[in-house]
């Protein structure tokens, strides 16, 4: 984050300047993803999507002054700004997963397991991250005006009513939300719940970033946790992207094997990520809603 909100000033101001540094923010990935270097471009995709999803969570704070309608509203178009090159990050993850899996088989196969995993559907997803020049501006474009739009809405939030406390309520919702669906089980949950309990750790994270200054080593030790459970949620669901864009091939077909192997070394791995990315999340949300929102509270009250 830009900045964390300091219980010393207002936080209404405190806020905006957070909200306006982190639409600077997005807008300046959005000039590096425009760059000729495809390095710029995979870069300034992916750090245009995490500052997105900083800019939700910081007006996830505002949630008890702004109408729930109208932050709804904003969050819907954020999330959809953000999905609008979900494609280009979704191409580039697939091929870091190829070669991740690759390098945990023997030597003597990771060159032949790429070369499988591009013929059994890897080459589409390398085509989608090389998009030409002409499609990348232009979606490039349409990201920028979005966010241009969205910013113009969000400046005109009254948020003169925030308190303290108004934030702490907040985030312990959001620690609330992250902490059931982590304690739950996970067996045989769909991509797409095990992507919603990454969404809420990154989120419960992304707002103990924003309080870390109020909750000292017990937030910033617990926003690490939870950014290494998601992040271990972010290997396993690129592994599953992985292995979408790769069919069965034919027991006879040359490269039967090694693709074989291949699936079986990234379903493997991905099996492993879940099991500790849901051990590192009960870890760091063991605390119930309640004993977060007293220790954030009692943290403000020694606030100078």
């Amino acid at each position: 984050m830009a900045l964390s909100l300091d219980v010393r000033r207002k936080v209404p101001a405190a806020l905006r300047t957070l909200l306006e540094r982190e639409f600077d923010q997005s807008l300046r990935r959005l000039d590096q993803a425009a760059g000729d270097k495809p390095a710029d471009r995979v870069e300034g995709v992916h750090e245009y999507r995490r500052s997105v999803k900083r800019l939700r969570a910081a007006l996830q704070l505002a949630s008890g002054v702004v109408p729930a309608a109208e932050l709804h509203r904003i969050d819907r178009a954020l999330s959809d700004a953000a999905r609008r090159l979900g494609t280009l990050r979704d191409a580039h993850a697939r091929r870091i997963a190829a070669e991740r899996v690759a390098m945990l088989l023997p030597k003597v196969w990771r060159a032949l397991a790429m070369d499988a995993w591009r013929s059994s559907g890897g080459m589409v997803a390398e085509a989608a991250a090389d998009l030409s020049q002409a499609s990348v501006q232009s979606l490039l474009q349409a990201s920028r005006a979005d966010m241009q739009a969205i910013r113009v809405r969000v400046q005109a939030l009254k948020l003169d009513a925030m308190r303290a406390q108004t934030v702490a309520d907040a985030v312990a919702d959001a620690w609330r939300r992250a902490r059931t669906r982590f304690n739950a089980s996970w067996e045989d949950r769909d991509e797409a719940w095990l992507h919603g309990a990454r969404k809420r750790g990154q989120r419960a994270a992304n707002l103990l970033v924003l309080v870390g200054g109020w909750g000292g080593r017990w937030s910033a030790a617990t926003e690490r946790r939870l950014r290494r459970a998601s992040g271990l949620l972010g290997e396993a669901r690129d592994s599953e992207l992985m292995l979408e864009r790769m069919p069965a091939v034919a027991p006879d077909a040359p490269l039967h094997e090694v693709v074989r192997r291949l699936r079986e070394v990234a379903m493997k791995r991905r099996k492993a990520a879940l099991r500790e990315s849901q051990r590192e999340g009960r870890a760091a949300l063991r605390l119930g809603r309640g004993a977060c929102h007293k220790r954030l509270m009692s943290a403000i009250d020694r606030a100078p």
